[in-house]
C-alpha cells in the first residue's frame, strides 16, 4: 500500500492546478461569435465623457461626474464574409453643439461601403473593423469583436461578476488595465445584454460607452446572399482624402485673407456656454481666438 502511494506521489504532484471558471467561461463566448455565421443585433449606445471645464470640480475634490453626449440607435444584419448591413443613427451634442450620426456599412458581391446619406456618397472600406467604417466602436465589447475580428489584446484575464442578482444563466465579465476597463454581461444562450466601456489615460477616465441590447443573435447556418446589399441608385463614390485638383483649381487662399486693420466680417458664433456672441459685440476689445477640436 505504501509503495503504491509513493508510486502515485509524482503524479499528483505533476498534474497542473484546474482552469480558471472565468478563462474557461469566456473562451466559450468568444468561440461562440467567432464560429457563428452572421449577427442580428438591436441596442442603442450612450457616450460618456469627462467635463472640460476645471471650474466644474465637485466641491469634495473628487473627480466630476461624466457628461452625457447623446444616445445612438444601433442595429445590424451581418453574414460572413462581409455582407448585409450595420447602422448608427442618432445624435451627439458638446457644449451646445449638435453632430448627427447617421452611418450605415453595407456590404455586397462587390465589396464593403460606408454611405454617407445626407451627402448620396459611398467609400470603399477594406473590412468590417476599417476605421472608416461604423463597427470600430462596437469591436470594444469583446464578443462582438470576436465577429467583426478585431478581438482586442488580453492584457489581463477575465473576472466573473456577481451575478446572485441576475436571472438563471446570465453571466457578466470584468477586464481591467491601464488603458480600459470593459464589463458585459450575457444570458444562458450566449446574447448578449448589455456591456461597459471605460477607455482611460492613466488614472484618468477619457470617455465611457454604454451598450443596451435589445436583440443579439448569432446563427450558426444561413444563405449568405439572401444578406447581400446593394449602393442605392445615384450615390457617388468619395474619396477617402479630398484632392484638391490642379494648382490653377484650387482656391485662392490668400487672396481671400482680410488686410491687416481691415475691418472684421460680421459674423456670429457660439461660445463654451452655448450662447451666441456676434463680432460687433466684441469691438473695441481683445480677442484671443484659440484653435482646437476634441476627439
Amino acid at each position: 500500500m505504501l509503495l503504491t502511494t509513493l508510486l502515485a506521489l509524482p503524479v499528483l504532484l505533476q498534474q497542473e492546478p484546474p482552469p480558471d471558471p472565468a478563462v474557461v467561461a469566456y473562451t466559450k463566448v468568444i468561440q461562440q461569435y467567432q464560429k457563428a455565421q452572421a449577427l442580428h443585433l438591436s441596442g442603442t449606445m450612450e457616450i460618456f465623457i469627462p467635463p472640460m471645464d476645471e471650474e466644474e470640480a465637485e466641491p469634495n475634490g473628487e473627480a466630476p461626474a461624466l457628461l452625457s453626449m447623446g444616445t445612438i440607435d444601433l442595429s445590424a444584419r451581418l453574414a460572413r464574409p462581409a455582407l448585409g448591413n450595420f447602422k448608427m443613427k442618432g445624435e451627439l451634442n458638446f457644449k451646445g453643439q449638435s453632430m448627427p450620426i447617421h452611418m450605415e456599412m453595407i456590404g455586397s458581391k462587390d465589396g464593403l461601403f460606408s454611405l454617407d446619406h445626407d451627402e448620396e456618397t459611398y467609400l470603399e472600406l477594406d473590412g468590417i473593423g476599417d476605421p472608416e467604417g461604423p463597427a470600430l466602436a462596437m469591436s470594444e465589447v469583446d464578443p462582438l469583436g470576436a465577429w467583426f475580428g478585431n478581438s482586442l489584446e488580453q492584457k489581463a484575464k477575465p473576472v466573473l461578476l456577481d451575478a446572485s442578482k441576475a436571472p438563471k444563466g446570465d453571466l457578466g465579465f470584468r477586464f481591467a488595465d491601464k488603458e480600459r476597463k470593459r464589463e458585459f454581461w450575457i444570458d444562458a444562450k450566449g446574447r448578449l445584454l448589455r456591456a461597459t466601456v471605460v477607455l482611460m489615460d492613466g488614472k484618468e477616465v477619457m470617455q465611457r460607452m454604454e451598450f443596451r441590447f435589445t436583440e443579439c443573435e448569432t446563427l450558426a447556418k444561413v444563405d449568405a446572399a439572401t444578406y447581400a446589399r446593394a449602393i442605392p441608385e445615384g450615390y457617388a463614390l468619395r474619396e477617402e482624402n479630398y484632392d484638391f485638383g490642379e494648382a490653377e483649381d484650387m482656391p485662392d487662399f490668400e487672396g481671400s485673407l482680410l488686410a491687416v486693420g481691415a475691418a472684421a466680417p460680421a459674423v456670429k458664433m457660439t461660445d463654451m456656454s452655448g450662447e451666441e456672441v456676434s463680432m460687433a459685440s466684441l469691438k473695441g476689445k481683445t480677442v484671443l481666438l484659440n484653435f482646437w477640436f476634441y476627439h
